[in-house]
């Protein structure tokens, strides 16, 4: 279990610049990820010692209709946190709510996707009580939690209407190809179809989970980021 301390909360409005996670061969294929981020507003840092840095992150919004989740940022699931912050940016970041979080572990990929791969079952809701009690504290028009995975293609899922989930897959099908994007089924792995799931566990309209294969996501991160915005902004 990672170790957990709170650092005195930052006040309201007050900016930290944070130097983005992001394995060096992703850099290399997306160099300008690097220097797209914006400033998230506060972080809490969960770990931070010589084996590696984990942190929690928000950008909160009281009049936001729009909740974006990247649980598994930095090095973690490469791309997801810069892909939520350009969803954001796009919608206008003043009215979106952004939560997640970013782990590096030594540089290494394997040993960063164990140590910080925090999930609903091994890490419960409670451990990021910092800032996600905010979060869930108010009622979302969309919800949309970024993903990224060594399987094939991209999966779009959650507990959501399947009607709802394949206009999404539909319209990211024009975009990639519809050979490489399909609607979860029932039980599928990676689907975020149980309760307990990040997305599912805020109250919103419609709620997607976004699995997507890591070398589609940051070969055409800026492309599926833009669908996914005109998606949401369909949606409210």
């Amino acid at each position: 279990m990672l170790a957990f301390s709170k650092p005195p909360i930052p006040k309201r409005g007050t900016v930290r610049k944070l130097r983005p996670s992001i394995p060096k061969e992703a850099r290399r294929a997306i160099p300008y990820l690097v220097v797209c981020l914006v400033c998230m507003e506060r972080v809490c840092v969960h770990q931070s010692d010589a084996s590696g840095v984990f942190s929690e992150f928000l950008q909160f919004s009281e009049e936001s209709d729009v909740l974006l989740l990247a649980p598994h940022g930095g090095a973690v699931e490469a791309g997801t946190d810069v892909q939520a912050e350009l969803v954001g940016n796009n919608l206008c970041s003043d009215d979106v709510t952004l939560w997640g979080t970013r782990g590096v572990f030594d540089g290494n990929f394997n040993e960063t996707f164990s140590q910080f791969h925090t999930t609903s079952e091994t890490h419960p809701l409670s451990y990021f009580e910092y800032y996600l009690d905010e979060v869930v504290s108010q009622e979302y028009g969309v919800a949309v939690s970024f993903h990224a995975t060594g399987r094939n293609g991209i999966v779009v899922g959650g507990n959501e209407d399947s009607v709802v989930l394949e206009s999404l897959c539909d319209e990211l099908g024009e975009c990639l190809g519809n050979e490489i994007v399909r609607v979860a089924g029932e039980g599928c792995m990676v689907g975020g179809q149980k309760p307990n799931n990040f997305v599912n566990y805020v109250d919103s309209d419609v709620s997607v989970h976004l699995e997507q294969n890591i070398s589609v996501l940051l070969e055409n991160v800026e492309e599926i980021s833009g669908v996914v915005s005109e998606w949401v902004e369909m949606q409210l």
